[in-house]
């Protein structure tokens, strides 16, 4: 019978994007950011375009390819509709894409290799500004991305329980599964270290549950 460790391992390196997968993904993501960017210096938009979501923290699972891209407008569109923005800026870039609809609307469009969300974001100089909570994101991507650069075995980790998530069918937040986050799994493995210091903490685990990475608060009352 194989140990944990071992069937930890063989999953670990089954979910790690090979190197010839990153650079077929790394080049179509570039490609369509360096178009976007383009095309908003075409129109004198006041914009920058943000590689987000796993993709960009290097937790992406292999054969995942679901990307997330932020397009951050200037504070002074604030009283504009971003949406339909960003919209003038993908049209002429994008094909084969919908728009749904969110607390923003936002683009799914389907690539060669890539799946991406394209999702206008409001700039901001701190998470605790944001009238929208997609506003914060960007600050969740410099977050998870610090976090594993001081501790690279992190990427191993979350990759891990992302796939365990996958496999009891709770992976991801949407309504219709209405499960654990990418960005959630992130930070549970940034606060226990491990896949299975976080198995070992769910058999103690009663409700309700406080997780404080930052120790922000004093004490749990």
């Amino acid at each position: 019978m194989n140990s944990i460790k071992e069937i930890l391992e063989r999953v670990a390196k089954e979910v790690t994007p090979k190197k010839n997968e990153i650079i077929l993904i790394d080049r179509e993501v570039s490609d369509i950011r360096n178009k976007l960017e383009n095309e908003l210096k075409a129109k004198k938009i006041d914009a920058k375009v943000l590689i987000a979501g796993s993709y960009a923290k290097n937790t992406w699972l292999s054969k995942n390819h679901d990307v997330d891209i932020f397009m951050i407008f200037n504070k002074k569109y604030k009283e504009e509709n971003i949406s339909e923005l960003m919209l003038s800026v993908a049209k002429n870039v994008l094909k084969n894409y919908l728009i749904l609809h969110g607390t923003r609307d936002y683009i799914k469009y389907y690539g060669k290799n890539v799946k991406i969300d394209l999702v206008p974001v409001m700039e901001i100089n701190s998470p605790s500004l944001a009238e929208n909570s997609i506003d914060a994101s960007p600050f969740h991507v410099q977050y998870v991305s610090n976090k594993i650069k001081e501790r690279p075995s992190l990427a191993r980790e979350i990759r891990i329980l992302k796939q365990f998530l996958k496999a009891q069918k709770i992976y991801g937040a949407e309504s219709y599964i209405n499960g654990i986050s990418g960005y959630v799994s992130e930070l549970l493995m940034i606060y226990y270290g491990s896949f299975e210091r976080f198995l070992d903490a769910c058999e103690q685990m009663k409700p309700k549950i406080i997780i404080d990475i930052e120790k922000h608060y004093s004490n749990e009352k």
